[in-house]
Protein backbone atom coordinates (compact mmCIF):
# COMPACT_ATOMS: atom_id res chain seq x y z
CA UNK A 1 0.00 0.00 0.00
CA UNK A 2 1.05 3.32 -0.88
CA UNK A 3 -0.10 6.87 -1.82
CA UNK A 4 -0.59 7.39 -5.38
CA UNK A 5 1.34 10.02 -7.40
CA UNK A 6 -1.67 11.62 -8.18
CA UNK A 7 -4.67 11.98 -6.14
CA UNK A 8 -2.22 10.92 -2.39
CA UNK A 9 -5.14 8.45 -1.78
CA UNK A 10 -3.72 4.73 -0.51
CA UNK A 11 -3.70 2.25 -3.15
CA UNK A 12 -2.37 -1.26 -4.03
CA UNK A 13 -1.21 -0.55 -7.75
CA UNK A 14 2.50 -0.24 -9.31
CA UNK A 15 0.57 1.98 -12.21
CA UNK A 16 1.42 5.78 -11.66
CA UNK A 17 -1.11 7.05 -13.94
CA UNK A 18 -4.63 5.09 -14.20
CA UNK A 19 -7.96 5.71 -16.19
CA UNK A 20 -9.48 7.35 -12.83
CA UNK A 21 -6.66 10.18 -13.43
CA UNK A 22 -7.89 10.75 -17.42
CA UNK A 23 -11.52 10.69 -16.18
CA UNK A 24 -10.92 13.11 -13.53
CA UNK A 25 -14.25 15.18 -11.89
CA UNK A 26 -16.36 12.45 -14.25
CA UNK A 27 -15.85 10.11 -12.47
CA UNK A 28 -17.47 11.00 -9.69
CA UNK A 29 -20.78 10.64 -12.06
CA UNK A 30 -20.34 6.45 -10.94
CA UNK A 31 -22.14 4.30 -8.46
CA UNK A 32 -18.78 2.96 -7.45
CA UNK A 33 -14.92 2.97 -8.68
CA UNK A 34 -12.32 0.98 -7.31
CA UNK A 35 -8.48 1.08 -7.44
CA UNK A 36 -6.94 0.75 -4.36
CA UNK A 37 -7.01 -2.98 -4.95
CA UNK A 38 -6.21 -2.51 -8.66
CA UNK A 39 -5.37 -5.49 -10.36
CA UNK A 40 -1.79 -5.84 -12.87
CA UNK A 41 -1.77 -9.30 -15.13
CA UNK A 42 1.87 -10.36 -16.54
CA UNK A 43 1.96 -13.83 -18.33
CA UNK A 44 3.39 -15.51 -21.07
CA UNK A 45 2.20 -17.63 -24.41
CA UNK A 46 -0.71 -19.55 -22.81
CA UNK A 47 -0.99 -18.36 -19.44
CA UNK A 48 -4.12 -16.43 -18.34
CA UNK A 49 -6.63 -16.40 -15.79
CA UNK A 50 -9.31 -19.83 -15.58
CA UNK A 51 -13.14 -18.95 -15.49
CA UNK A 52 -14.38 -17.18 -13.47
CA UNK A 53 -17.11 -14.67 -11.96
CA UNK A 54 -15.85 -11.64 -9.70
CA UNK A 55 -16.68 -11.43 -6.54
CA UNK A 56 -18.70 -8.30 -6.55
CA UNK A 57 -21.02 -8.30 -9.77
CA UNK A 58 -19.65 -4.84 -11.13
CA UNK A 59 -17.82 -3.89 -14.46
CA UNK A 60 -14.01 -3.53 -15.21
CA UNK A 61 -12.27 -0.91 -16.96
CA UNK A 62 -8.79 -1.85 -18.10
CA UNK A 63 -5.14 -0.39 -20.06
CA UNK A 64 -3.57 -3.34 -22.37
CA UNK A 65 -0.07 -2.41 -22.67
CA UNK A 66 1.68 -5.44 -24.33
CA UNK A 67 1.29 -8.66 -26.01
CA UNK A 68 -2.13 -10.03 -26.99
CA UNK A 69 -4.26 -11.90 -25.40
CA UNK A 70 -7.66 -13.50 -26.12
CA UNK A 71 -11.28 -12.24 -23.84
CA UNK A 72 -14.31 -14.46 -24.07
CA UNK A 73 -16.73 -13.61 -21.99
CA UNK A 74 -20.86 -15.12 -21.15
CA UNK A 75 -24.07 -13.32 -21.48
CA UNK A 76 -24.85 -12.98 -17.69
CA UNK A 77 -27.96 -15.03 -15.51
CA UNK A 78 -27.93 -18.65 -16.18
CA UNK A 79 -25.50 -19.18 -18.83
CA UNK A 80 -22.96 -17.30 -17.06
CA UNK A 81 -23.86 -19.31 -13.43
CA UNK A 82 -23.78 -22.77 -15.22
CA UNK A 83 -20.58 -21.93 -17.36
CA UNK A 84 -18.60 -20.52 -14.22
CA UNK A 85 -19.50 -23.56 -12.00
CA UNK A 86 -19.04 -26.16 -14.36
CA UNK A 87 -15.42 -24.27 -14.92
CA UNK A 88 -14.13 -22.62 -12.37
CA UNK A 89 -10.89 -21.48 -12.97
CA UNK A 90 -10.13 -23.72 -15.87
CA UNK A 91 -7.68 -22.23 -18.43
CA UNK A 92 -9.02 -22.45 -22.06
CA UNK A 93 -6.33 -23.53 -23.57
CA UNK A 94 -5.54 -25.11 -27.11
CA UNK A 95 -6.14 -28.02 -27.43
CA UNK A 96 -9.63 -27.81 -26.22
CA UNK A 97 -12.29 -30.67 -25.17
CA UNK A 98 -15.26 -30.68 -26.65
CA UNK A 99 -17.10 -29.68 -23.70
CA UNK A 100 -14.87 -26.34 -23.56
CA UNK A 101 -15.85 -25.93 -27.19
CA UNK A 102 -19.63 -26.68 -26.56
CA UNK A 103 -19.05 -23.42 -23.59
CA UNK A 104 -17.13 -21.05 -26.07
CA UNK A 105 -20.13 -21.33 -28.46
CA UNK A 106 -22.38 -19.87 -25.62
CA UNK A 107 -20.38 -16.90 -25.16
CA UNK A 108 -21.76 -13.31 -25.69
CA UNK A 109 -18.07 -11.94 -26.87
CA UNK A 110 -14.54 -13.51 -27.98
CA UNK A 111 -12.56 -10.69 -28.34
CA UNK A 112 -8.60 -9.90 -29.26
CA UNK A 113 -6.64 -7.20 -26.71
CA UNK A 114 -4.03 -5.87 -28.91
CA UNK A 115 -1.17 -3.17 -27.13
CA UNK A 116 -2.54 0.00 -26.43
CA UNK A 117 -6.65 -0.95 -26.12
CA UNK A 118 -8.50 0.06 -23.66
CA UNK A 119 -11.51 -1.66 -22.97
CA UNK A 120 -14.99 -1.82 -20.39
CA UNK A 121 -16.62 -5.36 -19.94
CA UNK A 122 -18.68 -6.61 -16.96
CA UNK A 123 -16.92 -8.53 -14.54
CA UNK A 124 -20.15 -9.72 -12.96
CA UNK A 125 -20.17 -12.77 -15.48
CA UNK A 126 -17.94 -15.56 -16.40
CA UNK A 127 -15.00 -14.62 -18.24
CA UNK A 128 -11.80 -15.89 -19.23
CA UNK A 129 -8.75 -14.88 -20.46
CA UNK A 130 -5.33 -15.94 -22.50
CA UNK A 131 -1.85 -14.79 -23.67
CA UNK A 132 -1.49 -15.77 -26.93
CA UNK A 133 1.83 -13.68 -28.21
CA UNK A 134 5.21 -15.12 -27.61
CA UNK A 135 6.12 -11.26 -25.81
CA UNK A 136 4.99 -11.04 -22.11
CA UNK A 137 1.32 -9.77 -21.35
CA UNK A 138 1.00 -7.00 -19.39
CA UNK A 139 -2.13 -4.89 -18.55
CA UNK A 140 -3.69 -3.45 -15.60
CA UNK A 141 -7.75 -2.19 -14.66
CA UNK A 142 -10.00 -0.39 -12.27
CA UNK A 143 -13.46 -1.80 -10.95
CA UNK A 144 -16.29 0.25 -11.25
CA UNK A 145 -20.56 0.61 -11.53
CA UNK A 146 -22.03 3.40 -13.77
CA UNK A 147 -25.07 4.64 -13.02
CA UNK A 148 -26.55 2.90 -16.09
CA UNK A 149 -29.57 1.35 -14.46
CA UNK A 150 -29.01 -1.92 -16.17
CA UNK A 151 -25.27 -2.04 -14.29
CA UNK A 152 -26.58 -0.95 -10.96
CA UNK A 153 -29.26 -3.74 -11.20
CA UNK A 154 -26.72 -6.77 -11.43
CA UNK A 155 -24.42 -5.16 -8.77
CA UNK A 156 -27.48 -5.05 -6.21
CA UNK A 157 -27.58 -9.03 -7.20
CA UNK A 158 -24.06 -9.73 -5.74
CA UNK A 159 -25.74 -10.73 -2.18
CA UNK A 160 -28.12 -12.68 -3.58
CA UNK A 161 -28.72 -16.46 -1.97
CA UNK A 162 -30.41 -18.36 -4.84
CA UNK A 163 -31.45 -17.66 -8.40
CA UNK A 164 -29.12 -17.02 -11.92
CA UNK A 165 -27.06 -14.59 -10.18
CA UNK A 166 -26.46 -16.27 -6.96
CA UNK A 167 -22.67 -18.24 -6.79
CA UNK A 168 -22.42 -18.53 -3.21
CA UNK A 169 -19.15 -18.62 -1.76
CA UNK A 170 -17.26 -17.07 -4.79
CA UNK A 171 -19.15 -13.97 -4.05
CA UNK A 172 -18.53 -10.91 -1.76
CA UNK A 173 -19.53 -12.14 2.36
CA UNK A 174 -22.83 -10.19 2.89
CA UNK A 175 -20.65 -7.52 5.54
CA UNK A 176 -18.15 -7.00 2.85
CA UNK A 177 -20.28 -6.06 0.07
CA UNK A 178 -22.72 -3.62 2.77
CA UNK A 179 -19.08 -1.86 3.01
CA UNK A 180 -19.22 -1.68 -0.34
CA UNK A 181 -22.69 -0.20 -0.81
CA UNK A 182 -21.29 2.03 1.77
CA UNK A 183 -18.67 3.22 -0.24
CA UNK A 184 -21.08 4.09 -3.08
CA UNK A 185 -22.95 6.38 -0.77
CA UNK A 186 -19.71 8.06 -0.43
CA UNK A 187 -19.32 8.35 -4.58
CA UNK A 188 -23.05 9.46 -4.19
CA UNK A 189 -22.12 12.67 -2.55
CA UNK A 190 -19.34 13.73 -4.61
CA UNK A 191 -21.23 14.01 -7.42
CA UNK A 192 -24.20 15.83 -4.62
CA UNK A 193 -21.33 18.36 -4.11
CA UNK A 194 -20.53 18.55 -7.71
CA UNK A 195 -24.18 19.88 -8.74
CA UNK A 196 -24.09 22.20 -5.35
CA UNK A 197 -20.81 23.52 -6.64
CA UNK A 198 -22.65 24.64 -10.22
CA UNK A 199 -22.48 21.29 -11.95
CA UNK A 200 -20.28 18.75 -13.77
CA UNK A 201 -19.61 21.53 -16.10
CA UNK A 202 -17.89 23.82 -13.61
CA UNK A 203 -16.31 21.07 -11.73
CA UNK A 204 -14.32 19.64 -14.87
CA UNK A 205 -13.04 23.10 -15.56
CA UNK A 206 -12.18 23.86 -11.94
CA UNK A 207 -10.03 20.39 -12.17
CA UNK A 208 -8.35 21.89 -15.44
CA UNK A 209 -6.87 25.02 -13.50
CA UNK A 210 -3.59 24.87 -12.88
Amino acid sequence: EASHPISGEKVKTIALRDVKDVLGPLVSWTLYWDRYDEGFFAGGKRSGKGVHVDQVLWSNVGRHYQGYKLVASWPKGEVSKKVALDFYDVLFSPPLKQPELEALHKAAKVALLRPGDVYLFSGGVAHTVLCISEEMCLGAYESLVTLHPVHVDHFLHTSDKEGPYSLGTYSMSDRDFRDTKDDCLDQLEDATEHIEKGGLARAIAEAATP
